[in-house]
């Protein structure tokens, strides 16, 4: 399934909050399922955009800037999954995710992004009756990403992803 989508939206980044009088936002979205294998479910989907603002004047510099996209709005995210029921009561799980560069400011100066970057996901899944356990290692390549970030004009500032880490979940349904 693809659609098409415009809209104008106002972003609530750190360098915008203000209504930008024209701007835009196109682009695509798919996703799909494929499940025609007994025990192998797999999983994708994508999102390609391009989102611009016609003018933004800057109120700390009083600049003028024309023709760039909005801060932390990358133009590419997908994600990617993988479940393997390897057991009735166990089920292995593994989840991706690329997310393309994104602009600090809204200037259009490539020198302030965030850069694009891919987590993994590994994990099991063990179902218990009604209850279920899920043991999830996230970043599991403890790949350096920034979620979102700001610049002063000089200097770019990050808000890292967490590093590798274990997430334990207990569904108990009595």
């Amino acid at each position: 399934e693809f659609a098409l989508e415009t809209r104008a939206t106002m972003h609530m980044g750190l360098r915008q909050r203000k209504n930008v009088p024209s701007r835009f936002r196109r682009g695509f979205e798919g996703e799909d399922m494929y499940g025609g294998l007994p025990r192998l479910t797999l999983g994708a989907n994508a999102a390609l955009s391009w989102n611009r603002i016609a003018e933004y004047k800057d109120d700390a510099t009083s600049l003028t800037f024309t023709d760039v996209e909005p801060l932390l709005t990358p133009r590419f995210v997908t994600n990617q999954s993988m479940e393997l029921r390897a057991h009735p009561r166990l089920a292995l799980l593994a989840d991706g995710r690329w997310i393309s560069r994104s602009f600090l400011a809204n200037t259009g100066d490539a020198r302030f992004t965030t850069p694009a970057f891919y987590t993994i996901v590994g994990g099991a899944r063990w179902h218990l009756g009604a209850s279920s356990v899920l043991l999830q290692v996230r970043n599991l390549t403890d790949e350096r990403g920034y979620a979102s970030g700001y610049t002063d004009g000089t200097t770019s500032y990050f808000y890292p992803i967490a590093g590798r880490n274990v997430m334990l979940t207990i569904v108990a349904r009595f």
